[in-house]
């Protein structure tokens, strides 16, 4: 697709950063009683489970090209991005880590005009930097020296999702969206379940808020979300997707607010209304050529 992507990308690409963000608030629930590494490979392991009799229906599933793929997608998104920014909150508040991964706008579309996927232009540029600025004016971070490592990771983990979003742009042309995830699953329970062997507690049993906790994130993010994602990819392109996570924060705070009632500060009116410029930039103009939809 050329040009502007269709009507409903932008209500999609809402409803993603809302599901996205809504990870963190499900994450604070299921952690402290598994884990970082073992929730995530729970969720891992159980969207594979849930996935695969979808992909059965599609002969394409065992394509060494799809496979390949999915396999390359899951260690980056599933494995280092998720493994060091869940890894991250042990150094580092919840809300600076979510400054660190909303910069994946800028780090994506740096290395998709280096990998000559899609052209970097004024508008794509300016309109990420006053994204990531309204995301630092909504959490008020205030940094300090002891801080470097965690920063640190979360950087790496948000340079390896963006890595992954530049790859699916370039080499997801015809591939089945479900596949792709059901790989994406597979490798990201089998890269962390060794870490997640060594750090697992001694688990009597779950809670109730947990289970639920992990089930929604083994649904509504990893099958719902991560598919909504590579959707607005193949759609819109690495800058007006990646754009859509500049919202995280806002949805982040007010999932807070109405889940744990945290407070809601005129900071975050100001910062929405610097994300709501960023977005309206980097989603004009032209994206170039995109994959098309399946």
């Amino acid at each position: 697709m050329n040009g502007s992507p269709p009507l409903f990308f932008v209500p999609l690409g809402v409803l993603f950063s809302l599901v996205w963000s809504s990870a963190f608030i499900a994450g604070a629930v299921a952690v402290p009683e598994l884990g970082p590494f073992p929730t995530l490979v729970l969720r891992f392991v159980l969207s594979a489970i849930a996935l695969l009799p979808w992909c059965l229906r599609d002969n394409r599933i065992l394509e060494k090209r799809l496979v390949g793929t999915g396999l390359l997608l899951g260690a980056l998104n599933n494995g280092v991005y998720l493994g060091l920014t869940f890894y991250a909150l042990g150094y580092i508040s919840p809300a600076l880590v979510v400054v660190c991964v909303s910069c994946a706008p800028f780090i994506a579309l740096g290395l998709a005009a280096l990998m000559g996927i899609e052209r970097l232009n004024w508008r794509k540029g300016l309109g990420t930097v006053i994204g990531v600025a309204g995301v630092v004016v909504i959490t008020g971070i205030n940094l300090g020296w002891n801080d470097i490592f965690g920063i640190g990771l979360a950087l790496a983990g948000t340079v390896s999702f963006a890595l992954a979003t530049v790859l699916f742009r370039g080499k997801s042309t015809g591939m089945p969206l479900m596949a792709l995830n059901f790989w994406q699953s597979v490798s990201g329970a089998v890269v962390l379940l060794p870490f997640a062997l060594l750090t697992a507690g001694v688990i009597s049993g779950l809670s109730p808020a947990a289970l639920a906790a992990v089930l929604y994130l083994t649904i509504g993010v990893t099958m719902g979300g991560m598919l909504l994602w590579l959707a607005l990819i193949r759609m819109g392109g690495v800058a007006r997707a990646s754009a859509f996570h500049l919202l995280n924060p806002v949805f982040g705070v007010l999932l807070s607010h109405a889940v744990f009632q945290t407070g809601i500060e005129l900071r975050t009116l100001a910062g929405a209304a610097i994300v709501g410029v960023g977005l309206y930039l980097c989603l004009g103009g032209k994206a170039g050529p995109a994959s098309r939809i399946e």
